[in-house]
């Protein structure tokens, strides 16, 4: 048996996964909501202090709690390998194009590593970017059309709440799961980071096998199923869960 792992459903929780609401929920507006998978905005201070009560339940029994940002930033301050590649996925050219990612990549670069891993969850507006707008619109089509600088170059991502989701434990190995939306994709990307570079987990992985089509190409039957299962099924459990301000985490052992 491996150190980390699942093998009980109703056996007793050691470790677990999960994410404090914080900067992704502050960015939904009545305009934005819908496309990020959330019936309407919520109220951030109350989400935030029913974890806290959750999180303190837990570690009262004895469970340890990570948090996602917390080993992201941890992750990224480990391996410049881990940091490059990231970056190199959130802000390619067909994401920001081609006349614009040099400069995004570069900002992104320049963050602290705890400061990319909540932006690289809480989303990067164009004004928190620092991008010389005045400059690049001779050269990119895209900065000359930006006329509002709360747009953002990296939209959040509020559904890493459900850190069930985009991996999961089974037995001795971890699953990094696809995400069928386009408003959850990068949230296995950040996983992926973390089970890959984080000192905690990347050896622990290695050894049992880290199962994952998020940063690689390549699919499968399994993977195509998946895919088919998370369309019919994704959006509507997500907009179920996030009524409740207490998701579930993901458990490590």
């Amino acid at each position: 048996m491996t150190t980390l792992g699942v093998h009980s459903e109703v056996g007793k929780l050691r470790q677990v996964i999960v994410h404090r609401p914080d900067l992704s929920l502050k960015r939904l507006t009545p305009g934005n909501h819908d496309e990020l998978l959330f019936d309407d905005v919520l109220w951030v201070e109350r989400a935030q202090w029913e974890h806290d009560q959750f999180v303190a339940r837990m570690r009262e029994r004895g469970v340890e709690v990570l948090y996602v940002q917390d080993l992201l930033g941890e992750a990224l301050t480990a391996s410049e390998e881990a940091r490059t590649r990231i970056i190199s996925l959130v802000a390619s050219e067909a994401v920001v194009g081609p006349s614009l990612v040099d400069a995004v990549q570069a900002r992104l670069t320049a963050l602290a590593p705890d400061a990319l891993a909540r932006h690289l969850i809480g989303g990067l507006t164009v004004a928190e970017s620092g991008l010389d707008l005045g400059t690049l619109r001779g050269t990119s089509l895209i900065a000359a059309a930006i006329d509002d600088e709360s747009m953002f170059v990296l939209p959040p991502l509020p559904n890493s709440l459900f850190t069930r989701d985009s991996s999961c434990w089974i037995y001795g190995g971890v699953s990094i799961n696809p995400m069928y939306w386009p408003a959850r994709r990068r949230e296995a990307y950040n996983m992926a980071t973390i089970y890959r570079a984080h000192p905690r987990f990347k050896d622990e992985a290695s050894s049992t096998g880290t199962r994952s089509s998020a940063m690689t190409s390549g699919s499968g039957s399994r993977t195509l199923a998946r895919r088919r299962w998370r369309a019919a099924t994704s959006r509507s459990s997500a907009r179920e869960r996030s009524r409740s301000a207490c998701p579930n985490g993901h458990r490590a052992g």
